[in-house]
């Protein structure tokens, strides 16, 4: 069976077509992360705020026990002594919430770094096969390329799914 220019045709547009999408989708999702990194960056300076405002209590002590370990540590750690000290409902709502906001930015951006390279993998590899379509399709090797970059693709739109989860999911 002779394979005429119409699979040319298919595979070197299904390779664009593959990175194409994964571009614009991911400079979407780039640009929604962007504002949800600048939400995330003032719940964290509120919180670090409200530290910074106790008197007599060193930040450089308390920020870590908030940020690695949460609220209650940290207001277990200020109710001692020798701090003996109770922050208020305000200031710990603003303290849990930098909390999650700590936890809420490590996850999106170790997601984002996953997406990013799967993408640039999947670009890479498109705009590595474009070129050499024709001698592709006349070979028969064109499932060889082709299902690499959907099987990319497809892994990539999940990686995507999986980023937007944890911009709106509420840390545990």
């Amino acid at each position: 069976m002779e394979i005429g220019p119409s699979m040319d045709t298919a595979l070197y547009y299904t390779l664009s077509t593959i990175a194409q999408t994964l571009a614009g989708a991911l400079a979407v999702l780039v640009a929604v992360v962007v504002f949800r990194l600048a939400a995330l960056d003032k719940t964290l300076d509120a919180g670090r705020d409200v530290l910074r405002g106790l008197p007599g209590i060193p930040y450089e002590e308390t920020w870590p026990v908030l940020r690695d370990r949460g609220y209650p540590a940290l207001e277990a750690l200020l109710a001692s002594p020798p701090f003996n000290v109770h922050i208020g409902s305000t200031g710990g709502r603003e303290c849990a919430n930098a909390h999650d906001a700590y936890k809420t930015w490590g996850r999106i951006t170790w997601r984002l770094a996953a997406a990013l390279v799967a993408t640039a993998i999947t670009i890479a590899l498109c705009f590595v096969a474009l070129p050499y379509t024709p001698s592709v399709a006349s070979s028969g090797n064109a499932c060889r390329v082709l299902i690499p970059a959907v099987a990319l693709g497809i892994i990539c739109l999940g990686l995507y799914g999986w980023l937007i989860a944890a911009m709106v999911r509420r840390p545990e």
